[in-house]
């Protein structure tokens, strides 16, 4: 049917182009389109030129003939008197026209069929092009933003959440919001206005697309746009013909310091082929779940609780408006609640392979959020299957939603959540969705689950992954721009540390000039292994004469001669990990309040032990991480950074353990390894474009699996290069192809090793065997930025200096 009103549409279309031959050189007018000054369109037979530029405001139909202040009619034409377009205010068809939109009107004089027209968000499929746009923000993914300052309640999760009764909002003039979700080209997307103050409105932005999250492309650029009413959503169209996973939007508000929307929708296809038919060929394994198809069948999940079907529970004790219907209403704002502290819920519905699901925490009280459960499984509601179990599980936002993926290759109707609450007696979830494909019988294979299960992680070195993570160098790192920081091209780090370890103390203002930064160790937890985030910082000596007083002056005195000191975080004996929302808040504060108070030139992160941990084997996505300790760092340590300048310090000191082992075994894929495998990588990764530079303890490790297939242990020249090198050029966690940790780029890499023989249990180096590697790694990669070392104490009792003196000399001879 469609295709038959197409073809009478184009012959139409093309029986009045002979007619109007002399007025058709533009694009018909529609619509929510931006036009500039001096844009020609044509419109109901006639042409007109825009006087200004503006949008298309569809809900006051801004049309050409009607809006002599925007349009003026081409010089020698008459503006032709007929019917204007019945099209609904949203006009949310508008999102699948084309700039040109040759294929929404008729080019008659009545423009009967664009009146007749219905707005509907996803387009028409074609004959040749069956394709229909979805709105990606409705898949599996992660909303983040460049800054989280936001009131309670408007926070980023608001951003995506199918309403504009809620809203995101930042007390800052401009800043970015992102999602990373499936590979789609997207062609279109929505911005919709808040409750309030206009000026708070997005005025100027860019869209942009990546496929690594670091390199960008500007896919989409708007100037002086304009929200008339509150809660508006307006659509924007583009050309694209490329596939992102990564969509940005940087925006500049109206005026004054604070910038807020209340929904952001994209809009595109995934996959190459039909995504109208979600069906899927295999089944993901558990190491890889993702919402887009493989490469050779582009498919993907459905919902299956917005397919017909009946959603029950084991308890009907709901007060009014939190009954067991609004768990699938595909709304957050709304809630299912049950005064028991355990309860299932159950959905039978289409015959699905299910392999993911998503759970909400809902408005209030975190003690009602579902804190264990298990997902079942049944073909006939009496007879069930264990597909999933979870314990121990954290919600630190209200309104969060949390997506957990696993192997499954059998067809169920029925599928049933088992859950008990954090604590109390109310057990209470905002929206719980399944995701799986739909009577697709031939892709089961229930023997992949017990051979994925039984996999032993083996040490023997892969060749062939090796040799992939090197095909991939060209395109892992992006162009070298260095951060202006006020630091050198080349530095010299030290750690400086009060207490006695060995060695005896040095006033700040003693240290030697050679050193560039200074990180200061350590601002701790207040009890060690705590969950709280409450921090202290103090100076203790032992020298009565050198207390907090003196330590502020010479903070000044090293400032004053150009270095740089840092508060470094954590240390062996620090540990501690953040495992809500209040507890990030505190930390926070705390650390804010310290730089505020001492003037830190920024913060160094060396966290060790158990302060951030994988879910083992549940978290397989270093770019999208939902480890609770994990992204509560992430959330952190960006509030931190992000309320500063760029010359704000950002530095990591990660054990090869928490880094480069990831590379071989990470803890969110694999569940036979340690949990804090690898874990540093999505705290790096999500943070790389803030992170002034990286410094990897090379020493007080065992031997680590290089990407050539070699094993290194630490301490001299080969080690060295083979661990910066790993950094640099990115690399296969987990040995995954599918997982690739794209590489920092080479000013953002530091070598750290051992000042002297006492400093640390192994990776001690001579200067030489250092300046060495150091040349070896800045050949291949120019701009390698510096050395640290542990400590500035040590070198200064143990070497007389000779480590910083050294290696400042031979860093002041490069280029």
């Amino acid at each position: 049917m469609i295709i038959t009103k197409r073809k009478k549409l184009l012959v139409l279309f093309i029986v009045f182009s002979l007619a109007f031959a002399s007025f058709i050189n533009a694009a018909e007018w529609v619509c929510g389109v931006t036009y500039t000054a001096g844009t020609v369109v044509t419109y109901l037979g006639s042409s007109y030129e825009a006087i200004i530029t503006h949008t298309a405001w569809c809900g006051a139909n801004w049309n050409p003939a009607d809006t002599p202040t925007l349009w003026k009619p081409v010089s020698g034409v008459t503006v032709a008197p007929t019917a204007t377009s019945t099209a609904t205010p949203t006009n949310t068809a508008a999102a699948t026209a084309t700039a040109t939109n040759t294929m929404a009107a008729t080019a008659t004089g009545t423009n009967t069929n664009a009146a007749t027209a219905t707005p509907t968000r996803t387009s028409t499929p074609t004959p040749s092009s069956p394709a229909t746009l979805q709105d990606i923000t409705n898949l599996a993914g992660t909303i983040t933003a460049q800054y989280y300052d936001s009131p309670a309640n408007e926070e980023i999760d608001k951003l995506i959440d199918n309403t504009t009764s809620t809203k995101y909002l930042t007390f800052h003039a401009s800043g970015w919001v992102q999602f990373q979700g499936p590979s789609a080209v997207v062609t279109q997307y929505t911005i919709s206005s808040a409750n309030d103050a206009a000026e708070r409105d997005p005025y100027t932005w860019t869209l942009q697309g990546s496929t690594n999250g670091s390199t960008w492309v500007t896919l989409d650029s708007r100037s002086g746009e304009d929200f008339p009413n509150r809660f508006q959503t307006r659509t924007f169209s583009f050309s694209n013909g490329t596939s992102y996973s990564y969509y940005r939007l940087n925006m500049t508000n109206n005026s004054g310091t604070i910038l807020q929307l209340s929904e952001w929708e994209i809009f595109g296809t995934t996959g190459t082929t039909n995504t109208a038919t979600p069906t899927r060929t295999s089944t993901p394994s558990p190491t890889s779940p993702s919402y887009t198809s493989t490469p050779t069948t582009p498919v993907n999940l459905q919902d299956i609780t917005n397919l017909t079907g009946t959603v029950s529970a084991q308890y009907y004790d709901s007060p009014t408006n939190e009954e067991i219907d609004k768990l699938i209403d595909n709304s957050t704002s709304t809630k299912y609640l049950t005064f028991h502290a355990s309860g299932w819920v159950q959905f039978a519905g289409s015959n699905a392979v299910v392999t993911q699901y998503t759970i909400s925490s809902a408005n209030d009280a975190a003690e009602r959020d579902p804190y264990t459960w298990t997902l079942q499984g049944s073909t006939n509601g009496s007879t069930w299957i264990t597909l999933d179990s979870r314990s121990g599980e954290d919600f630190p936002n209200r309104f969060q939603t949390r997506t957990f993926s696993f192997n499954n290759g059998n067809s169920y109707s029925y599928y049933r959540l088992n859950m008990t609450n954090n604590s109390g007696t109310i057990l209470q979830l905002s929206e719980w969705e399944i995701f799986g494909v739909v009577n697709n019988t031939a892709t089961a294979t229930p023997t992949q689950q017990q051979a994925t299960s039984t996999s032993t992680p083996t040490r023997t070195p892969t060749p062939v992954q090796a040799t992939a993570t090197a095909t991939r160098t060209p395109t892992a790192t992006p162009v070298p721009t260095i951060p202006n920081t006020g630091l050198p091209k080349r530095i010299m780090v030290g750690y400086w540390h009060t207490w006695d370890s060995g060695n005896p103390f040095i006033p700040l203002a003693q240290v030697n000039s050679n050193w560039d930064v200074i990180n200061i160790a350590f601002a701790v937890p207040v009890s060690a292994g705590s969950t709280n985030g409450q921090m202290t910082f103090s100076i203790s000596s032992g020298d009565a004469s050198y207390g907090d007083a003196e330590f502020r002056a010479d903070i000044r005195t090293m400032q004053s001669r150009g270095k740089k000191i840092v508060l470094s975080i954590g240390g062996y004996e620090g540990y501690f990990s953040l495992t809500s929302s209040s507890a990030v808040s505190t930390f926070v504060n705390a650390i804010k309040g310290y730089i505020s108070s001492y003037g830190f030139d920024g913060i160094d992160i060396d966290l060790e032990q158990s302060s951030v941990q994988f879910n083992s084997g549940a978290d397989p996505d270093f770019a999208n991480p939902t480890s609770p300790k994990v992204v509560n760092m992430i959330s952190a340590i960006s509030q931190i950074v992000n309320s500063y300048s760029s010359n704000f310090i950002l530095s990591w000191a990660p054990e090869t353990f928490y880094l480069q082992l990831g590379y071989q075994y990470y803890g969110g894929l694999n569940p036979y390894v340690d949990t804090r495998a690898g874990v540093w990588i999505p705290m790096i990764h999500a943070l790389r474009s803030r992170t002034t530079y990286v410094h990897a303890q090379l020493y007080n490790s065992g031997a680590i699996l290089g990407t050539d297939g070699q094993y290194y242990t630490m301490g001299n020249a080969a080690s060295i290069v083979a661990m910066c090198k790993m950094v640099i050029t990115g690399f296969n966690v987990n040995q995954d192809a599918s997982h690739f940790f794209p590489g920092l780029r080479a000013d953002q890499v530091v070598i750290g090793v051992p000042a002297s023989a006492s400093a640390a249990g192994s990776g001690q180096v001579s200067n030489s065997e250092l300046q060495s590697a150091f040349t070896t790694i800045n050949n291949s990669y120019s701009g390698l930025r510096g050395i640290m070392a542990w400590s500035i104490n040590w070198d200064s009792y143990q070497n007389n200096n000779s480590f910083v003196i050294s290696n400042r000399a031979y860093l002041n001879t490069l280029p």
